[in-house]
């Protein structure tokens, strides 16, 4: 008989890519000898079928060849027949257990009597009084069954994620090292269910788990950034913010200078607390920026890592650093008189060429006072953005266009304020591509990586804080205006749904993520907005 090869398939009622292969004959004779529990997932007498979990083909393809490899692999340990486990094999593979138990329990750990409760067992099972221990004969005998009891589902678990198959002494010495393992597990959730979330030291007690059924040769060095590329060259993250890509690879390359170009798979959380510390007092960078950019990069990429099998934890997780809450000084928004004065300085600019930044001065903090889009939304628009349908004059926030949160598009209607200051007529002149820029001008990089609307976006901003906006505790001063627009519609009566609509947030309550707005209702809404009111003129 010819043994058939993996394949793709399709299963009735679903349309994702399929992973199916006949399991060998060797291989089957080893299963069929074991309990059925020691069967992993998807693995049937006769076939292996594991969903890919997509049913597009080129995400597909790269999950069929993960799977393919860890069904290899499983083959591999499974052939090698029974092993004795050393001391330290045997405290790595606990050491699992540990890690998982707290890490996936920590975000919602229960009571702290829940704890006490697995502790006050695996206590009874140590003492031979827990389940059936006690109905034995013979103190080794009770033990024996007391811990199996207690900690053997977790020793079968482990053994059966690993394809491992181990001699009796082994198992019992495995038993021992589970149950200190899930002790220091409930210890520590039972800290978490108190409130108390300090570091997690314990777990860099366990040296890192290898397989040693495995066949596979010794894995090379992986540095820091061959892991931070394939990352990146992942098709899952072929929608990936450019911005994002660019802010990760920063982070990974100071790391990996930091580190001195450690491998990627012997990277520990001390590595990473003294990397932060680092960045906090040698240059003095703010911590709420080493938390929200440096640790969220390498925690982000390491997770992902950790579930494709690329490294086995991600030693930023235990990371904490404490920021506080800034002090409000200011409001966010622009005040009447910032947003008058912005207002008079782009007025000053009269009949700016399109593609250029004054243009973009001219318009894009008109627009965004009057739409409460983000300045990154407007920077990018192009002449082919702005449409006109069923009487309403519009423009259409894009993901094409370049950078857009949630890569939701909404259509957005123009006020009349903004037609009779020429923004149609400037519109309508222009031609197709990008207002605010020149997609085909020379940059002064040719490869940079940073997005031309994003380039216009600072340079609006730079304007804006030389020519008015001088406020240093204004942070995001075009950003404000965003702050702004949300203030004066709820002054002009418009509900909070049409803004949501508006401003592209996210829809409050279930009810409303139903149906659309269409640009005629949004217009009525906009419509609603006193310009006096909008610019921050007073009332004449």
């Amino acid at each position: 008989m010819v043994l058939r090869m993996a394949r793709p398939t399709k299963r009735k009622g679903t349309h994702n890519v399929q992973f199916q292969k006949r399991v060998p004959a060797d291989i089957k004779k080893v299963l069929d000898a074991l309990p059925r529990h020691y069967r992993p997932a998807g693995w049937g007498k006769e076939f292996i079928t594991i969903s890919t979990g997509t049913a597009d083909q080129r995400k597909a393809q790269a999950e069929f060849a993960r799977i393919g490899a860890e069904v290899e692999e499983r083959f591999a340990r499974l052939r090698s027949g029974v092993r004795s486990l050393t001391h330290k094999e045997t405290v790595a593979l606990a050491g699992t257990v540990y890690q998982t138990w707290s890490t996936i329990l920590e975000d919602n750990p229960g009571t702290s009597a829940l704890w006490s409760g697995v502790l006050l067992n695996n206590l009874k099972a140590r003492a031979r009084k827990y389940g059936r221990g006690p109905l034995l004969i013979g103190a080794e005998a009770q033990r024996k069954a007391s811990m199996e009891e207690q900690f053997g589902p977790l020793v079968d678990a482990v053994l059966v994620k690993e394809c491992l198959l181990t001699d009796d002494q082994s198992r019992l010495r495995l038993l021992e090292e589970v149950a200190l393992a899930l002790d220091r597990a409930a210890l520590k959730l039972q800290r978490n269910a108190e409130g108390d979330y300090s570091p997690d030291d314990v777990a860099s007690r366990y040296p890192a788990w290898q397989n040693p059924a495995s066949k596979t040769k010794p894995a090379r060095k992986l540095g820091l950034m061959d892991l931070f590329e394939r990352w990146a060259t992942h098709p899952e993250q072929s929608q990936q913010a450019q911005r994002t890509v660019n802010r990760y690879r920063g982070v990974f390359d100071s790391f990996d200078k930091f580190t001195k170009h450690a491998d990627a798979n012997v990277i520990t959380i001390d590595d990473v607390r003294r990397f932060t510390d680092a960045l906090m007092v040698e240059s003095q960078m703010a911590p709420r920026t080493v938390r929200d950019v440096y640790k969220a990069a390498l925690s982000s990429i390491y997770n992902w890592a950790v579930g494709k099998g690329i490294v086995q934890s991600n030693p930023a997780a235990g990371v904490m650093i404490k920021v506080k809450k800034a002090a409000a000084l200011r409001p966010l928004e622009l005040t009447d008189a910032e947003t008058s004065a912005l207002v008079a300085a782009c007025m000053t600019i009269v009949d700016p060429k399109p593609k250029t930044l004054t243009a973009a001065q001219r318009w894009c903090p008109l627009i965004c006072l009057y739409t409460g889009a983000r300045i990154g939304e407007v920077t990018q628009l192009r002449c082919e953005d702005f449409k006109y349908h069923d009487g309403v004059w519009f423009m259409r926030i894009t993901p094409e266009a370049g950078t857009v949160k949630d890569r939701e598009y909404r259509d957005v209607p123009i006020h009349q304020r903004l037609v009779s200051l020429g923004l149609r007529a400037f519109t309508e002149a222009a031609s197709r591509g990008p207002l605010f820029y020149d997609p085909s001008a020379p940059r002064r990089v040719a490869d940079a990586k940073t997005r031309q609307g994003e380039l216009v976006a600072n340079g609006v901003v730079e304007w804006a804080r030389d020519t008015c906006l001088k406020d240093p505790m204004l942070k995001r001063p075009l950003h404000a205006l965003r702050h702004r627009f949300t203030t004066v519609a709820r002054k002009a009566g418009i509900d909070r749904q049409y803004i949501e609509a508006i401003t592209g947030h996210a829809p409050t309550g279930q009810n409303s993520r139903y149906g659309s707005f269409d640009t005629s209702t949004l217009m009525r809404e906009i419509e609603k907005l006193d310009p006096e009111l909008v610019e921050g003129r007073p009332k004449q």
